[in-house]
C-alpha cells in the first residue's frame, strides 16, 4: 500500500469505506464516486505540510494566472462568492506574496490582480503534490496514463457541454483546448 493508503487510515486502523451500497440495493453512483475521489484528491494535496494554500486560493490564482479572471468582481462572479469574500481571500494571498493588487488607470474603483514568481513557485508545488498523489494511486504508468485519458475525455465532453448548453458560464473556458 502507498503512502496515500497509510495517511487515509481512521484511528481504528481502517480505511474509510465510500463505496456504501446504495439505499435501492446497488452500489453509489459513478457521480458520487468521482465527488468524493476529487474531494480527497484536492484535500490530500492542500493538507500537506507544505503547503499554505487553500483549494479556493488555488483556484482563483489559477483564474488569474490564466488571464481568465484579473479583476475583484470578475473573480468573485466566477468563483460564485462576493467580491468582499474575494477581498478577504485577496489580502491573506498578498500578505503572503503570492499576488500583486493594483488599481486601474482609468477607474480606481477597479483592482487588477497580477500573480508574483512567489505565488507562481507556490502553484507549482501544489501540482506536484497533486501530481504524486496520483502517480501513488495508481499502480503503473499505463495506469497512470488511462486515467489521465479519462480524465481529459471527461474534461473535453463538460467544456463542450458548457459551451453549447450554458455559454454565459463557460465565457471563462479558453478557445483552445490546449489551454485547459
Amino acid at each position: 500500500m502507498g503512502e496515500m493508503g497509510k495517511k487515509m487510515r481512521t484511528e481504528s486502523g481502517q480505511i474509510p469505506k465510500f463505496d456504501r451500497e446504495h439505499e435501492e440495493g446497488g452500489t453509489e453512483p459513478l457521480a458520487r464516486t468521482l465527488a468524493v475521489t476529487t474531494y480527497l484528491l484536492m484535500h490530500s494535496a492542500f493538507l500537506q505540510s507544505f503547503c499554505s494554500l487553500t483549494p479556493g486560493q488555488y483556484v482563483l490564482m489559477d483564474l488569474v494566472r490564466c488571464n481568465i479572471a484579473t479583476r475583484t468582481m470578475d473573480l468573485a462572479e466566477h468563483l460564485g462568492v462576493t467580491p468582499s469574500a474575494v477581498t478577504i481571500m485577496l489580502s491573506r494571498l498578498e500578505k503572503r506574496g503570492w499576488i500583486q493588487r493594483s488599481e486601474s488607470k482609468s477607474d480606481r474603483r477597479v483592482v487588477h490582480v497580477t500573480i508574483t514568481e512567489e505565488g507562481q513557485a507556490e502553484m507549482r508545488r501544489v501540482e506536484g503534490a497533486l501530481t504524486s498523489i496520483v502517480q501513488q494511486c495508481t499502480q503503473d504508468a499505463s495506469e497512470y496514463a488511462s486515467l489521465e485519458r479519462i480524465l481529459r475525455s471527461v474534461q473535453k465532453t463538460l467544456v463542450l457541454h458548457l459551451r453549447t448548453s450554458c455559454p454565459a458560464s463557460a465565457a471563462w473556458i479558453p478557445k483552445d483546448e490546449g489551454e485547459l
